[in-house]
């Protein structure tokens, strides 16, 4: 099946001794560039010229063209830190857009002397990706289940080397002359029947329904324990839309604890938006002094990287 997947780009621009050089100045600079996961070879660039184009209206400014060697559907976000702005344009089927003028050149300079001139780009791509929607819980019922897992007396049978695939820790375990392995019986004492069960079912491809924020931080603390990547990704997302100012002191810690830096960043996003009520929860006040600390560093990265309080210019019109 066709699905549409959003694919997000980023790069980073500093200007150097040599691109400040009196000489080099109207130079175009094309060091930020990349290529797209999941396509065949799409790539870009973002060219900057940072006294303009001579004898242009950008003359005199930084300006910037991004560009691809395809046509694309993509949203192109530029952040300035040398005037804490950002310059948005939204591509369709095209594969190019010049940004600018930016900023006077002058202005860039004296920022660029004090180390706060980078450039920052993020490119939102739109694509169009052929995958099967594979349900393994359908294709494995010709194959006997021969691997068990029991969890507080109750036995749930499984394909060990459906196990050994999602799993580096089963794999490692049946790598190695384990009681484990030789049994094909594993033990498990730090979950419940329903994380497990859930767990396992959602990776056969079950629908999991009736899913709560604070189940999921359970499943995911299983999930994390056997290293069960997809299952992580999948749970992470549910997070991430159904975060609410009541559950936001339990995600946050989840995402502390297991050192999920995605996650925290999403948390220091809401954060941003919604401190004052986070702020007259027990629940966060009570949370370790680690945690906080987290919370707020990634609320002061999100900040610094792109304001929540800059409007952003539209550039489509240039």
């Amino acid at each position: 099946m066709s699905v549409l997947k959003t694919v997000t780009c980023r790069g980073t621009f500093d200007a150097s001794d040599n691109d400040i050089a009196e000489a080099n100045k109207y130079r175009p600079i094309s060091t930020c560039h990349g290529t797209v996961p999941y396509t065949n070879n799409l790539s870009w660039s973002v060219i900057i010229c940072l006294n303009g184009k001579k004898g242009t209206a950008t003359d005199g400014h930084v300006c910037a063209t991004f560009g691809t060697n395809q046509n694309v559907n993509a949203t192109v976000t530029l952040f300035l830190d040398s005037s804490k702005g950002q310059f948005r344009a939204t591509l369709s089927n095209r594969n190019y857009h010049d940004f600018g003028p930016l900023q006077l050149y002058p202005e860039f300079y004296t920022a660029w002397e004090n180390y706060h001139a980078t450039i920052r780009v993020a490119i939102d791509f739109d694509i169009y990706i052929v995958a099967l929607n594979h349900r393994f819980c359908q294709s494995s019922v010709h194959v006997e289940k021969d691997f068990t897992l029991i969890v507080e007396k109750t036995e749930i049978k499984v394909h060990r080397n459906y196990l050994a695939l999602i799993s580096p820790v089963f794999n490692a375990m049946f790598s190695h002359r384990t009681k484990e392995a030789k049994s094909n019986r594993v033990e498990i004492v730090d979950f419940d029947v329903a994380t497990v069960k859930t767990v396992i079912n959602m990776c056969y491809g079950y629908f999991v329904t009736h899913l709560n924020v604070t189940f999921a931080l359970d499943m995911l603390r299983f999930v994390d324990k056997y290293d069960i990547k997809s299952a992580r990704i999948q749970l992470e997302a549910y997070l991430n839309e159904n975060l609410t100012v009541t559950d936001f002191p339990a995600i946050a810690k989840y995402a502390h604890d297991h050192s999920r830096n995605q996650l925290m960043t999403i948390c220091g996003k809401f954060y941003i938006k919604r401190q004052v009520s986070i702020n007259k929860l027990k629940e966060f006040v009570d949370l370790e002094p680690g945690v906080v600390s987290a919370v707020l560093k990634a609320a002061w990265r999100v900040q610094q990287r792109a304001p929540e309080d800059v409007a952003i210019a539209n550039a489509n019109n240039t």
